[in-house]
């Protein structure tokens, strides 16, 4: 039997298969899905924000990674909270959603300054390989 493999492209091993995204890879097809699912979820509900933290394991705590409403950006962007604290602190140590909860304990006093008012919000842990 003989086997005539082609020179691997960029991007791909010797037999033509995509190599394993990376971390970074990882995270920026997940942040450009949850853009694409925030963008879609605001159409349907306007004045709705999304948040993404991301799990900064040399401080153990959540910091921003993505925030769906580019206008209200800067309010958030440098938000951060210990593990266990808040509601999405709480949420990625339990490991539990919880929705129908109060925005403002996630966003304190900045939860005030949305028009319209934030009424509720949900918080999911978002995992790979059990890990934050």
């Amino acid at each position: 039997m003989t086997t005539t493999v082609s020179p691997a492209r960029k991007g791909e091993t010797s037999s033509g298969e995509p190599f394993p995204p990376t971390r970074g890879l990882v995270d920026e097809w997940a942040l450009l899905t949850f853009g694409k699912s925030s963008r879609d979820l605001e159409s349907v509900v306007p004045g709705t924000i999304a948040v993404v933290y991301r799990h900064q394991t040399n401080e153990v705590c959540l910091v921003v990674a993505h925030v769906s409403s580019p206008e209200n950006e800067f309010m958030i962007r440098e938000l951060s909270m210990p593990l266990d604290d808040r509601l999405s602190g709480w949420v990625s140590v339990d490991r539990q959603t919880i929705h129908n909860s109060d925005p403002a304990f996630d966003l304190l006093e900045l939860a005030k300054t949305w028009t319209p008012p934030l009424s509720s919000c949900f918080a999911t842990p978002l995992l790979q390989n059990d890990t934050l």
